[in-house]
């Protein structure tokens, strides 16, 4: 994956490093995912986005979507016809790192890894999962971002 390219990745939902509460799935929120916007990349069938949150690595995943034609969308706004999976941050204690990833994929992956909302596999295993094309080709990544956030528990 050395030739992949990178995305600015940026959020109306975050500010001085904070998620909006509105992005949450607790009293202070709605659970609406975060608005998104990332630079368009060519060559791109479909972007895939995951939220993760890496408190003492144990890469919780609160958000997968994937089939993304378009690059961004508003706020809860996802189209309908991408999967997609979203329970917004819920810390049980402390601060966390949400970090959200945009993957511009040459084609659909053989498969889109993770657990969500539970405990899951490590950003490289998503990355691994994600290079290998439905159709069996390998080098599906084409570029990736990140924008990263912290949540507290409230």
């Amino acid at each position: 994956m050395s030739n992949v390219k990178t995305i600015q990745v940026t959020s109306a939902d975050l500010h001085d490093g904070k998620w909006d509460d509105s992005i949450s799935n607790t009293d202070a929120g709605v659970n609406a995912s975060p608005e998104l916007s990332w630079e368009s990349v060519e060559g791109a069938e479909e972007y895939a986005v995951y939220m993760i949150d890496e408190y003492d690595t144990d890469y919780w995943l609160h958000w997968r979507a994937s089939g993304i034609k378009t690059p961004g969308f508003g706020h809860g706004e996802v189209p309908s016809e991408v999967s997609n999976e979203y329970i917004g941050p819920y810390p049980p204690e402390g601060i966390h790192d949400y970090v959200i990833y945009v993957f511009a994929l040459k084609a659909p992956a053989a498969s889109y890894p993770g657990n969500f909302d539970a405990e899951s596999v490590s950003v490289e295993e998503v990355r691994k999962g994600l290079d290998l094309a439905a159709d069996g080709g390998d080098g599906n990544i084409l570029a990736e971002g990140k924008i990263s956030g912290t949540y507290a528990a409230v």
